[in-house]
This record gives C-alpha cells, sequence and structure tokens, in this order.
C-alpha cells in the first residue's frame, strides 16, 4: 500500500510539473485514445504503433527485423539518443510488463496505474501499458483525464 501511495504522488508532481490537473477518473474506449507519435504526427490508433505490433504479431520474429526495432532506429536522436542497448531494453521492459498483466490481471491500486489522456484524448502517460491492454483484448481502459488549468 506504501508504495501505491508513492508512485500516486509521484505521478501527481509529474502532472503538475507538466502545468496540468488532474479532472477526473474515468474508463475510455481504446478507440478513442489518439497516441502522439515522437514526430509530432499521430498514430491511427493504439493497435497501429510499434508497440502493440511487438507484442501481438512479432514476438517469435529476430528483434532486429520487428518493426518496433526499426521504428526505434527511424526516431534515434529525436528526443533521444536511443543506443541499440536501450532499444532493447524498453522492448524487454513492454514484454515483461505484458507477461505480468496476462499472468496477474491489470491492477488500479493508484491513479498512477490509468492510463493518462488530456481531455481531447491525447495520451500523455502510459503507452507501454495502453499496448499491453490493446494486446489483450481491452475495449475500455482505464484513464485519468487531465486538462492545463
Amino acid at each position: 500500500m506504501f508504495v501505491d501511495l508513492r508512485r500516486s504522488v509521484a505521478f501527481r508532481r509529474k502532472v503538475r510539473a507538466a502545468g496540468l490537473r488532474i479532472v477526473r477518473k474515468d474508463w475510455w474506449p481504446m478507440e478513442s485514445i489518439r497516441v502522439p507519435r515522437p514526430t509530432g504526427e499521430m498514430w491511427q490508433n493504439e493497435l497501429a504503433t510499434p508497440h502493440y505490433h511487438l507484442l501481438a504479431y512479432e514476438s517469435e520474429m529476430p528483434f532486429r527485423e520487428t518493426a518496433y526495432w526499426r521504428w526505434q532506429l527511424s526516431i534515434r536522436g529525436i528526443d533521444h539518443p536511443r543506443p541499440d542497448e536501450w532499444i532493447e531494453a524498453m522492448a524487454m521492459r513492454l514484454k515483461r510488463l505484458h507477461r505480468e498483466i496476462q499472468a496477474n490481471g491489470y491492477r488500479l491500486r493508484s491513479v498512477a496505474d490509468r492510463i493518462a489522456i488530456t481531455e481531447d484524448g491525447l495520451l500523455w502517460d502510459g503507452g507501454h501499458r495502453l499496448a499491453c491492454l490493446a494486446a489483450e483484448g481491452w475495449v475500455l481502459v482505464p484513464v485519468v483525464v487531465m486538462r492545463r488549468p
């Protein structure tokens, strides 16, 4: 319980530091959440992202042949240097989260466990969790809705 409280406080600090405030907790349809690309464009929906494809379709492929790998290379240096080891670690983290959700279900013990979106449905935090829920076939996802004051 203490860990959940600490995660919730840390999440709320992150929200305030970004100049946002939490409006409400809610459940939103998966297809209504817009996922930004690092280039500023939008993915068509969460099912179109390389994160989802890595979990749903590419788990048996050699990692460096996946769309996830190619996508990470394509944005290398835009917002992060993305060395090869970092890309591999992020993919392993995503897969580990997915296995944990498959084995134990998706927990909702604190506000930090929800997918953070803006009022117009733009994803702000929780892209890996959202991809995992999409791969598990969730239609409605738990969100925390935020806005600029």
